[in-house]
């Protein structure tokens, strides 16, 4: 008997144990700024731990729920803005940073659930469940993505949970399974609009094997997001125009960046992603060997459930004009409960090698800038957004500068020239806008002048001014004193 039939909780604890450590290596190294998406999520947070620091405990849970915080629902900087006030620091801390990474975690779980409902959750199916959350932990794009602030991964855990709960009251609709279902369907759609691109078949299909009681779930789900879009619905309009009509240029399959590109770029652009960024070529590749087998083992609702959650999901997907690679995420888990299955019937040293080749992918990726997918660029030229590669520990000269900000008398900041930050680096803002957010988590206030006249910059406590590569030109640290 091989160590995962023995002990299969305890080997997915240690592999589990191990990821986190190498992430938190990874994340000790990088400090590239933020993307500015990403920087915008942090900043919605930040109002947040302002509400929690000032005992506003009503206005937090309420703002999460319901509050207008821009385009985006409120629920994810919600739990960020907690978090943060639980933890202290800054965004640039390593235990806030970590705090993504559970999304991945608790995907882990619920494709675990998962993969035990496909086995009618008997002591046999143990095995495959801890693999497949074992191999959940592995998927390359999913991981890079929750190295940062986005939503991606918290929507593909809250996707993933509201399956698992979904089946289990599609196994037993008793009124506890329902109402469960549909609170997790409405925390998703908090966490982003998209998830009704990866909710939307597979709920359908789960309401169908449910029947009539379904409409307690879909009511409970419906109810949880009405607050917030009820209140937001004029802003939400623009969004779906924009993103998914593509009147900002996102283009439609006709129009706009990518526009041009044939119908078939389109169609193999999100299948692309996530042979090779998605799950990566090792997943991918195990999935198209070992996931027949496990289709066929799967018993019942839930391996019709997994192949309309990637199919269905897919499909719209393709539909819609925005091309981000971070969109697949909450589809991304959907074959490993079958990938899975097929491995447990197999000698353990492939699954050993499935998981070891798997680990070496994500550790490559994480390691060395590799090309982006096929398609990616003739269907969206802008500046890439990057999530995964190698850590980046030049963060332009941010750290030094607010250091050296903080050290200097009082006065506002005068900058001359602020460099952008090229593409090559990051699709973000200019760095001047980077730099008073970071003075504030630091708890620097200081008034910043952009390109001053003479008289302000006179009464400045602090010039900073750049060089010809865009660095921060700073004073030489001072020397510490003698002691005697």
């Amino acid at each position: 008997m091989s160590a995962l039939e023995r002990r299969p909780g305890a080997l997915a604890l240690g592999g589990g144990l191990l990821w986190a450590g190498l992430n938190l290596v990874w994340l000790s190294q990088d400090h590239v700024p933020r993307d500015g998406d990403e920087q915008g999520h942090v900043g919605a947070a930040e109002l947040f731990r302002a509400l929690w620091a000032e005992g506003q405990v009503g206005a937090a849970l309420g703002g999460a729920l319901a509050g207008d915080y821009g385009e985006y629902p409120p629920l994810w900087p919600g739990l960020l803005g907690a978090a943060w006030a639980l933890l202290g620091g800054t965004p640039e801390g390593l235990l806030l940073r970590a705090f993504p990474l559970i999304s991945v975690v608790v995907t882990a779980f619920a494709v675990a659930d998962l993969t035990m409902g496909l086995l009618r959750r008997g002591p046999e199916a143990r095995p495959a469940a801890a693999l497949a959350g074992l191999l959940c932990l592995l998927m390359p794009l999913p991981v890079g993505v929750a190295r940062h602030y986005m939503p991606e991964a918290p929507l593909m855990a809250a996707v993933s949970l509201s399956l698992a709960l979904g089946l289990r009251a599609a196994e037993a609709p008793r009124w506890g399974r329902l109402l469960a279902w549909g609170l997790s369907l409405g925390l998703a759609g908090l966490i982003k609009q998209t998830a009704a691109l990866a909710l939307a078949a597979p709920t359908l299909f789960l309401a169908w094997r449910i029947g009539p009681r379904a409409l307690v779930g879909l009511g409970v789900g419906a109810l949880v997001v009405a607050p917030w879009l009820i209140q937001n619905i004029a802003q939400q309009q623009i969004y779906a125009q924009t993103s998914v009509v593509g009147s900002d240029g996102g283009g439609d399959v006709g129009s706009g960046p990518g526009g041009g590109a044939p119908l078939w770029a389109h169609l193999l652009h999100t299948p692309s992603q996530l042979i090779f960024v998605g799950l990566g070529p090792v997943l991918s590749l195990a999935a198209l060997r070992y996931g027949p087998a496990g289709l066929r083992a799967a018993r019942g609702t839930g391996g019709r459930l997994l192949l309309v959650w990637l199919l269905g999901g897919a499909l719209l997907l393709t539909l819609i004009p925005k091309k981000y690679p971070r969109l697949i995420l909450p589809i991304c888990p959907a074959v490993l409960p079958l990938l899975a299955i097929g491995l447990a019937q197999r000698p353990r040293r492939e699954g050993l090698l499935v998981v070891g080749g798997g680990a070496a992918g994500l550790t490559l990726m994480s390691l060395v800038a590799l090309p982006e997918a096929p398609l990616s660029r003739r269907l969206d030229p802008r500046c890439p957004q990057t999530w995964l590669g190698p850590p980046d520990p030049d963060d332009l000269g941010l750290s030094a500068t607010v250091a050296a900000i903080a050290a200097a008398p009082p006065g506002p900041v005068a900058v001359f020239a602020p460099p952008p930050i090229p593409c090559a680096v990051q699709s973000t803002h200019d760095w001047i806008e980077h730099l008073g957010p970071r003075l504030r988590y630091e708890g620097v206030e200081r008034d910043i002048l952009i390109d001053p006249s003479p008289e302000e910059a006179a009464g400045a406590g602090f010039v900073l001014r750049f060089d010809a590569a865009g660095r921060p030109r700073l004073p030489p640290p001072r020397a510490a004193a003698a002691p005697w």
